[in-house]
């Protein structure tokens, strides 16, 4: 099926979701691109969206709804590369999670969309690798859905929503436009 995201540690060790025969999907490269496995996520009512890897076997994906208004999004973690997956978080219905990355293996944020398709941009950060999520404010226009989310390091990051680029360097605290 179409491939939605991609994160690569290095030359070799990465990730691609997409999904394939109506459920979610996770593909692992060790060699650069040149054999992939594919591990198919339990659920069958999300796409799998984005994946985010710190090291060779910790990792998170975000799995969204097909249909938003029916079913959460969730966040699932793996411990082994990527062979098993985790449920670590379902979120509220409405919230569509579209990306999410980590700076290492406890500092995390998501991002994506509070009411389905028409929302505004929402931002989840975790300090716990994961076990939990709060919410961090933002003050985007109605209907600026959060597409990605990336830091370079914990106080460093960028969330693209919409027509507009949030920056942070305080690590989500505050973020300005």
């Amino acid at each position: 099926g179409p491939y939605r995201g991609v994160d690569f540690l290095d030359a070799a060790h990465g990730w691609v979701t997409g999904s394939g025969g109506g459920h979610p999907l996770v593909g692992i490269t060790v060699d650069g691109g040149a054999n992939w496995k594919f591990v198919e996520l339990r659920d069958t009512h999300t796409l799998a969206k984005a994946v985010s890897f710190v090291d060779a076997t910790h990792g998170w994906v975000v799995c969204a709804p097909i249909n938003s208004s029916r079913y959460p999004s969730m966040i699932l973690r793996t411990t082994n590369g990527g062979l098993t997956w985790k449920l670590q978080d379902i979120t509220k219905r409405k919230i569509a999670l579209r990306d999410i990355t980590f700076t290492d293996r406890r500092h995390g944020w998501a991002v994506g969309q509070n009411g389905g398709s028409k929302g505004a941009c929402i931002v989840l950060t975790t300090r716990d690798g994961g076990r939990t999520w709060s919410r961090q404010n933002l003050s985007a226009a109605w209907r600026d859905a959060g597409l990605q989310v990336r830091f370079v390091d914990r106080p460093h990051g960028w969330i693209a929503c919409g027509q507009v680029i949030y920056a942070t360097v305080g690590g989500g605290r505050h973020w300005r436009a």
